[in-house]
């Protein structure tokens, strides 16, 4: 992966211990029925998780989302490895 995707650098970094958190709290939920609670008393969600992981590992998703476009527009235009 290249400079030109520097978010997507960043989750790559971050990965393992992402998904070390995200099956954390899915075995929590799962096996001990421990239920995450924010303040307003709704549980934290899977989708909500990788949202808040990626702000605590300063990702910004939208900007994973226009070099996930990016990505792609390459690999139709025959760009991919310049």
């Amino acid at each position: 992966m290249t400079e030109r995707y520097p978010e997507h650098i960043k989750m790559r970094a971050t990965h393992d211990k992402s998904h070390a958190i995200v099956d954390f709290v899915s075995w929590l939920t799962e096996e001990r029925g421990v239920t995450l609670i924010d303040y307003d008393g709704m549980s934290v969600h899977l989708k909500e998780l990788q949202v808040l992981l990626a702000d605590f590992f300063e990702i910004d998703l939208d900007k994973v989302e226009q070099e996930r476009v990016k990505m792609l527009d390459e690999i139709q235009q025959g760009m991919v490895g310049e």
